[in-house]
């Protein structure tokens, strides 16, 4: 049949099958052979009819038919996807490349429709999207703390209940308050921070309080900038008391569960502890125990 009689071969076929097996209705408006048959390339591109943006799945479902129907011979079978009214000169709205094994690159190429009717329809679309959401309530949530200390010892136990749904990630921090020389600004030294999972509408936990580490590390630093131990460091004092603090943030990362009902900002957190910092909203509450500073 020759190379220019299987192309033609193939054209027919195309046209002859893509009336009745398209998923998406479309219209193509360029195709290229490129290469010899052995290393053969085609590039073709369509308009879609559509007057919301299509699926990504129906994208796929309907590119794949056009490859099924008489473009699997093709070493490479690129289809740019245009919507109505884009420039079919420019950038596509998505691209597809398949080889004998099949689909082997997808992109939504979203700056293609940039500035165009279709900016509009997507933003109309969420919209709509959003009013068929089911409406959610701004809920007010709760953290009591409370911090217990252990006789004859410098443990301390303790105990947020809460009415954050379970599964929240809450932050537990143990801090020794203390002033730098001439600075007013009150620091922190961390003795004990971790991520807690409310379960059952609870946290509970026990620390030793052991200054030694943070104390050592500011020491250490002071060493290395060449100060003497006898100038106490950057100290002018140190806190006989230990400060307790349980946090909720969306900063802190949180399983799906509880995004979906707190809101990726806890846009849906209200309540007496939250404030604002950065994006989202976090809830802190606080408690002091007192604990004195050992080496």
């Amino acid at each position: 049949m020759g190379i220019k009689g299987s192309v033609q071969f193939l054209i027919v076929l195309f046209s002859a099958t893509n009336l009745f097996s398209d998923i998406l209705p479309y219209k193509i408006i360029d195709r290229q052979v490129l290469g010899s048959f052995v290393s053969s390339k085609i590039i073709m591109k369509i308009m879609v009819e559509t007057e919301k943006l299509p699926l990504e799945e129906d994208i796929k479902e309907t590119a794949k038919k056009i490859w099924h129907e008489g473009n699997t011979l093709w070493n490479n079978f690129t289809l740019f996807v245009y919507l109505p009214e884009m420039n079919n000169e420019g950038a596509a709205y998505c691209f597809l490349e398949f080889g004998h094994s099949g689909l082997q690159n997808f992109q939504i190429q979203e700056f293609s429709i940039k500035e165009t009717i279709w900016t509009q329809k997507k933003e109309k679309d969420v919209e709509e999207i959003k009013e068929k959401e089911p409406k959610r309530q701004v809920l007010e949530y709760t953290l009591a703390l409370k911090v217990k200390k252990k006789k004859k010892s410098r443990g301390i136990d303790i105990l947020v209940v809460t009415n954050f749904p379970d599964s929240t990630n809450l932050e537990l921090t143990v801090a020794r308050p203390y002033y730098q020389r001439g600075k007013d600004e009150e620091l922190f030294g961390i003795l004990n921070e971790e991520v807690c999972r409310v379960k059952g509408g609870r946290i509970e936990r026990s620390y030793t309080i052991n200054d030694g580490k943070w104390y050592y590390k500011i020491m250490n630093q002071n060493e290395d900038l060449g100060k003497k131990e006898e100038d106490f460091a950057r100290f002018k004092s140190i806190s006989p008391r230990v400060k307790v603090y349980a946090t909720y943030s969306p900063e802190i990362e949180q399983p799906l569960s509880v995004v979906n009902i707190l809101g990726k900002n806890a846009e849906y957190v209200a309540g007496k502890g939250t404030g604002k910092i950065g994006y989202g909203k976090p809830y802190s509450v606080e408690k002091f125990t007192e604990i004195h500073f050992e080496r």
